[in-house]
C-alpha cells in the first residue's frame, strides 16, 4: 500500500494566505487518510516551468506567460506538479470521499483518473472531442514521469501556441479546450484500453468554487466563493458515512 501524498497549489494569483476553510479540509483530509498534504506556490510551479522548457520544450516558458488566463497557468501548473512530483493533485474546492482507488497508486503509471460526467456530445463546445465521458482535471493522480501526463503537457502546448496564434481575447470554452478537461479527456480517450491506467468515478466531491470563469481570473486577486454551510455538520456527516450527494442537496449547492 502506497503512502499518499496530496498535493495542492495556492497563490499563483491568490494574494494572501490560504483561507481557513480550505485549510480546515486539508487537515480534515490529512487525519481522515492519513497522508501527507503539500502546498505547493507560485515559485515552485514557475521552477518546473523553467525545469520543463529546459528539457522537454524551448518554447514552453514563453507560451505559459503569454497565456492571458490566469486559471490556464494553472491547468498546466497541476500537470507540471505530478509528472514531476507524482502523487494525488486535488483543487481546493474538491475533497476525497473515498481514497481507496488511490491508497495503490504505483500500480498504475499512467495513473487513476476520476470521471466527471457523462455529456451528451450533441451539448459539447465546437472545439470539444465528440467523447461522452468527460475525465476531470479537479484531480489528478500519478507515479512521477507518467507518460500519460507528459503527452497531456504536450496536447496543451500545442492546443495553446494555437490559441495563441489566433490572436483575441480567451474566453472560457478556450480554457477548457486549450489546458483544461477536454485535454484530459482526449488523452485519456487513447490511453483507456491499456491495463496501467484505472478510470474510476464517484470518489471526488467537486463543490466548483473557484471563481475563474467569465474572465475573473484576469483579476489580481480572485476570492472563493463559499456555500453557505456549517462545516462542522459537513464534518459530521462525511465521518458518519452518509451520502455526500444528498448532504449537498441539503445544503443547497451552487455550481459556478
Amino acid at each position: 500500500m502506497d503512502s499518499l501524498n496530496l498535493r495542492f497549489m495556492w497563490g499563483l494569483w491568490d494574494k494572501g494566505d490560504i483561507p481557513h476553510k480550505i485549510k480546515e479540509r486539508h487537515i480534515f483530509m490529512e487525519k481522515k487518510f492519513s497522508c501527507k498534504i503539500s502546498v505547493h506556490g507560485k515559485d515552485d510551479i514557475e521552477n518546473l516551468v523553467k525545469k520543463y522548457t529546459q528539457e522537454f520544450d524551448s518554447d514552453f516558458s514563453k507560451l505559459y506567460y503569454n497565456i492571458q488566463r490566469k486559471v490556464a497557468r494553472a491547468d498546466l501548473g497541476r500537470y507540471l506538479l505530478i509528472f514531476y512530483m507524482g502523487g494525488i493533485y486535488l483543487d481546493n474546492d474538491a475533497i476525497i470521499k473515498n481514497i481507496n482507488p488511490y491508497r495503490n497508486l504505483s500500480s498504475y503509471k499512467n495513473g487513476i483518473w476520476e470521471i466527471e460526467k457523462i455529456v451528451n456530445i450533441n451539448q459539447l463546445g465546437p472545439l470539444e472531442k465528440p467523447i461522452s465521458k468527460r475525465i476531470a482535471n479537479y484531480i489528478i493522480a500519478t507515479p512521477p514521469q507518467s507518460m500519460i501526463l507528459l503527452e497531456i503537457l504536450k496536447e496543451s502546448s500545442y492546443r495553446v501556441k494555437s490559441r495563441l496564434e489566433k490572436g483575441g481575447e480567451w474566453n472560457d470554452s478556450d480554457i477548457l479546450w486549450a489546458t483544461g478537461p477536454d485535454v484530459v479527456t482526449t488523452i485519456i480517450d487513447k490511453w483507456n484500453t491499456q491495463s496501467d491506467i484505472l478510470i474510476c468515478k464517484g470518489n471526488v466531491e467537486h463543490f466548483s468554487e473557484g471563481t475563474w470563469r467569465n474572465g475573473q481570473d484576469k483579476t489580481e486577486f480572485a476570492n472563493l466563493v463559499f456555500k453557505k454551510y456549517t462545516w462542522d455538520n459537513y464534518y459530521i456527516t462525511f465521518l458518519e458515512g452518509n451520502k455526500m450527494d444528498a448532504f449537498g442537496v441539503e445544503i443547497g449547492r451552487a455550481h459556478v
